[in-house]
């Protein structure tokens, strides 16, 4: 599900890519596309795609969460089956040309920020997280929604 409305600041230079969520779903239905999981939520219609600007960019982190926040209070309003798997996809306008190390520092400071203002929204960080980039536990939790995210 497609929502091109979706705030998030862009940075200078940076162009919207037109359809990115239309595009990110064709991906997806590739034969040579490996991930059944991801291929039996597009089967489903369970997958949403939020579009937003460069990765990394403050200007996304609040409507990333408000987003989050709703897709929840979607699934959890919903008689649905709880077998299906539903995925929420932030999509970001660029940056387009980066290392693996440059994307992994802009997707872990957005992360960082997002839960953030979870812990602010008076949401605690769930005891079974470490916080030491170092540790095998390692992972940062959106805890009112319990996502983890973590290495490996």
């Amino acid at each position: 599900m497609k929502h091109p409305g979706d705030p998030g600041t862009n940075e200078v230079g940076l162009q919207p890519v037109p359809d990115l969520g239309g595009r990110f779903l064709a991906l997806l239905a590739e034969a040579t596309y490996p991930c059944v999981g991801a291929k039996s939520a597009l089967a489903r219609g369970s997958i949403e795609t939020h579009e937003f600007g460069a990765l990394g960019d403050p200007g996304n982190d609040r409507a990333i969460l408000d987003g989050l926040s709703r897709f929840v209070a979607m699934i959890e309003a919903s008689a649905c089956n709880e077998d299906i798997v539903h995925s929420y996809v932030a999509l970001f306008s660029g940056p387009g040309d980066m290392s693996e190390l440059r994307f992994e520092s802009l997707m872990w400071a957005q992360l960082w920020r997002i839960h953030k203002l979870d812990i602010l929204a008076g949401n605690p960080p769930a005891d079974d997280v470490n916080s030491d980039s170092d540790s095998p536990l390692f992972s940062r939790v959106l805890p009112r929604f319990g996502g983890r995210f973590g290495k490996g």
